[in-house]
């Protein structure tokens, strides 16, 4: 009967030297493949895909802010590029246009477009347009008059920091404007707005 050959030596030390290509063979195991999988190729253009949109979006707002930032800007051009920037979900364009249809600056007054567009803007929590949605409610400009949505609007806007929110919270408070009327409770608001005035004071 002839005799299976037997390596010579330490078992760990012929795998050593026939290198990480025989031991593979031997456990039957496959090395690590550099090639990427499917999942992976399609993880990376949704990254891709995700960041070219992004700077399309930063890139739409700004032209148009740069245009209309300019001495003697082309307010058409303005205004097709915040509309663009609008379309792509960016919250800035979409308050600026709000903006210039509540002023009529650069635009024909519309105050319909403008708190249409200020009510898109401030469910996605852009304060600046709580605050005008609050005045516009207060005052009953383009919306049927409303204190307490007013004051509901104040609200959300100071907790995100605002110091004129603030200011207008403990307002609403102190003289019972859209809020039951507590005096403590609007005191301790213009307070705080006070201070946040300060502060933004000394850091300017």
């Amino acid at each position: 009967m002839s005799r299976m050959h037997e390596p010579e030596g330490d078992d760990e030390e012929n795998q050593e030297s026939k290198g990480p290509a025989t031991v593979a063979k031997k456990g039957r195991c496959r090395p690590a493949s550099s090639t990427p999988t499917a999942a992976q190729l399609l993880g990376a253009v949704a990254t891709k895909m995700r960041s070219e949109h992004m700077q399309n979006k930063v890139s739409a707002y700004m032209t148009a802010l740069k245009e209309a930032s300019k001495r003697r800007p082309d307010l058409e051009r303005a205004y097709a590029g915040l509309t663009v920037a609008h379309g792509q979900g960016d919250v800035r364009a979409t308050y600026a246009l709000a903006t210039w249809y509540l002023h009529g600056r650069h635009v024909r007054r519309n105050l319909r477009k403008a708190i249409a567009l200020l009510r898109h803007a401030a469910k996605r929590g852009y304060t600046e347009a709580l605050f005008d949605l609050a005045v516009s409610y207060e005052k009953g400009i383009g919306i049927r008059r409303n204190e307490r949505k007013a004051a509901e609007c104040y609200l959300r806007c100071a907790l995100s920091g605002g110091a004129d929110a603030q200011y207008e919270v403990g307002r609403c408070y102190y003289y019972g404007i859209g809020f039951e009327r507590d005096r403590r409770v609007g005191g301790i608001w213009l307070d705080v707005a006070a201070k946040e005035k300060r502060i933004h004071r000394k850091s300017v």
